[in-house]
């Protein structure tokens, strides 16, 4: 083929590739970024938090488990109340919410900072979410959507821990915060794209209906993903903790979590690539082995050359385990149903894991990462295994 037809023909195949991203689906997955931002940058949240308000890990942990567990508790009550609302109701209330919390935060009170947290979570970050995986999940071709969609986080994580890095440094808390309001006022600029859409009931046969019973297979699949969250959870909200006692200020910090946060895309890649062919079992067990070593890494080995390892590896596997995952859900009909369900879970997990590893660990110790990651891990991994052998029965 000559060489400006091979080069017209791989523009077109680029081309058919991204088709499937309509204006309604990259406002989805704008609001879903939104939503997530907090969790993708948890790190620099928490450390900057114990600057200026001189909190100790266990207060840590409950910080990030109020922030968690108000996501989690909107996406489970959504399946009561979601269908009473339209996308552009809830977006508007959520990037409302979002700005006006962030805002907020660093001029309350340390009484109100978890109650701020929580609500700001519940009422934007969970509104956000829920908007975002509705729409998405009702997409023709979800599995990419959804690739896509993560890939995208882990862009915008490694932007803004860079971003925040910088302005922590300066200013602390406001700083990030600072950060979030300006990522909220974009935001807004999705609103005209989900105006006139609606929730998609879905494909019972694809297991995404708004409706049904949770089988045996399902219940053990969502706690495994609760239970793989609680390890990446535990692990990366005292990343940067565990950093600066090895050495890492805030400026040079935000710029090691970006590139922790960026080789999550390899894991994405890999998914991507690999699709169908790698089966579901042969990803359980990679992304086991890199949330495992990788909280090892982070937790027990001191240098910031293991740390960086060890992040790499958690992301890796976060990012080729949470595809799988999903497609495990919708692989044998009917999942129960609800795909609010699948924020709910790995919400859980993310407030579980910073909840345990604050409690446990000692202001100059956090050795207790490496525990609760690999325990994490191979309690996920014995969970899915089973799940997949129920559907095959």
């Amino acid at each position: 083929m000559p060489r400006f037809l091979h080069a017209r023909y791989r523009r077109h195949a680029i081309s058919v590739r991204l088709r499937f991203l309509t204006p309604l689906l990259l406002a989805a997955i704008a609001l879903g970024l939104t939503g997530r931002s907090v969790e993708l940058t948890l790190p620099m949240v928490l450390s900057s938090a114990a600057g200026d308000f001189g909190l100790s890990n266990r207060q840590l942990g409950l910080f990030a488990m109020a922030e968690v567990l108000g996501v989690t508790l909107a996406s489970a009550s959504s399946i009561w109340w979601l269908r009473h609302t339209r996308p552009a109701q809830l977006a508007l209330v959520g990037i409302l919410a979002f700005i006006a919390g962030n805002a907020l935060t660093p001029f309350v009170p340390v009484g109100w900072l978890f109650p701020v947290r929580f609500l700001t979570a519940l009422l934007g970050e969970g509104a956000l979410l829920i908007v975002a995986t509705a729409l998405l999940g009702g997409a023709a071709q979800a599995s990419r959507v959804y690739a896509f969609y993560m890939a995208a986080q882990m862009l915008l994580g490694a932007l803004l821990l860079t971003l925040q890095g910088q302005l922590a440094s300066q200013i602390g808390l406001l700083g990030v915060m600072t950060s979030f309001v300006g990522l909220g006022l974009l935001t807004l600029l999705a609103l005209p794209f989900v105006l006139h859409s609606g929730y998609q009931a879905g494909d019972e046969a694809s297991g995404t209906g708004v409706h049904g019973r949770l089988g045996l297979s399902a219940v053990l699949l969502l706690a495994a993903m609760g239970l793989f969250h609680m390890g990446v959870g535990g692990a990366w909200a005292f990343l940067q903790q565990r950093g600066g006692q090895l050495g890492l200020d805030f400026s040079s910090g935000g710029w090691v979590m970006s590139a922790i946060m960026a080789s999550g895309m390899l894991g994405t890649g890999i998914a991507v690539l690999g699709g169908q062919t790698l089966g579901y079992r042969l990803p359980f067990w990679l992304g086991t082995i890199g949330l495992a070593a990788g909280g090892t890494l982070a937790g027990l080995v001191d240098g910031l050359l293991w740390l960086f390892a060890g992040g790499m590896l958690l992301m890796i596997g976060w990012n080729l385990v949470v595809p799988y995952q999903i497609a495990a859900l919708g692989r044998r009909g009917p999942v129960a149903g609800q795909l609010a369900l699948v924020p709910a879970s790995q919400g859980a997990g993310l407030a579980a894991g910073p909840m345990l590893v604050g409690w446990m660990a000692s202001a100059d110790d956090y050795t207790i990462i490496a525990l609760v990651s690999s325990v994490s891990a191979a309690l996920a991994l014995l969970c899915s295994l089973w799940g997949l052998r129920e559907q095959d029965s």
